[in-house]
């Protein structure tokens, strides 16, 4: 999987909130590896919300707590509440 040294240059608006959520590894980037790792999922399950542009509440509140306060739940509002 990519690595991004900013949020920015991710592929879609739940990827760029995800990698806004997810602290820097100890190399400085932003991976959804590391989001998996301290979710304790594989990074393919992180992957299938970013193509379903989709996330479960309960995975939104994980990674809001994760976060340290760069995202709030209201960011995930969209992607949990999608039909």
């Amino acid at each position: 999987m990519p690595t991004y040294k900013k949020p920015e240059d991710a592929e879609s608006d739940l990827h760029t909130l995800l990698l806004i959520a997810v602290p820097e590894n100890q190399h400085g980037n932003k991976t959804l590896t590391e989001l998996a790792r301290l979710t304790h999922l594989s990074k393919w399950a992180i992957r299938k919300w970013i193509n379903n542009d989709k996330i479960s509440p309960e995975r939104a509140q994980q990674i809001v707590k994760l976060s340290g306060g760069r995202v709030k739940i209201e960011d995930f509002h969209r992607y949990v509440y999608k039909e």
